[in-house]
């Protein structure tokens, strides 16, 4: 009972569970998910930083780039976070946006069937928007290769370490 009391009181158990639970019920989409959008303004910035000029002119539009990127976010969350009602709402809100294994899920069901059925056409249009890679030269062995690298990776990405910083940082 006084193990249960510590975190409840803490309130960072529930939160993660409860995060869990809501992202399970209802998940976001892979094309609705905030990393979605923030892969796609990347890719855009990276079109405009990427020129191939002087190193120095590199470096310089790289860390405006960064800034451009984080910069409005964290000033958003730090804004956001005194109009919350109650902490943990808004830290499962977060976890809420940082989580996302059932597009792992989907993508793993869909390619292992694909796959099975040796669908080369339909393998790369699933792989296609999770990959930054020309998915049209690769062969059955490269999509099972790069589909799994995808799905391990992400599920590293999108649940393991999300769980892990939030356990050990809150």
């Amino acid at each position: 009972e006084e193990v249960f009391q510590q975190f409840y009181a803490n309130g960072a158990l529930l939160v993660m569970w409860g995060a869990l639970l809501f992202h399970l019920l209802l998940p976001i989409p892979h094309s609705a998910h905030p990393a979605t959008l923030w892969r796609k303004v990347a890719e855009q910035l990276a079109e405009k930083v990427n020129n191939h000029h002087s190193y120095s002119q590199s470096i310089l539009s790289g860390s405006l780039a960064l800034i451009l990127m984080t910069l409005p976010c964290l000033v958003l969350l730090i804004a956001l976070k005194p109009l919350v009602w109650q902490e943990p709402l808004y830290e499962l809100a977060l976890l809420l946006l940082a989580l996302d294994w059932r597009s792992c899920e989907t993508l793993t069901k869909q390619l292992a069937l694909a796959l099975s059925r040796e669908d080369k056409t339909r393998c790369r249009e699933l792989l296609k928007p999770f990959v930054n890679r020309d998915t049209e030269t690769l062969s059955l062995v490269g999509i099972g290769k790069a589909g799994s690298e995808t799905i391990i990776m992400g599920f590293g990405r999108n649940v393991v370490c999300v769980l892990f910083w939030y356990a050990i940082a809150g």
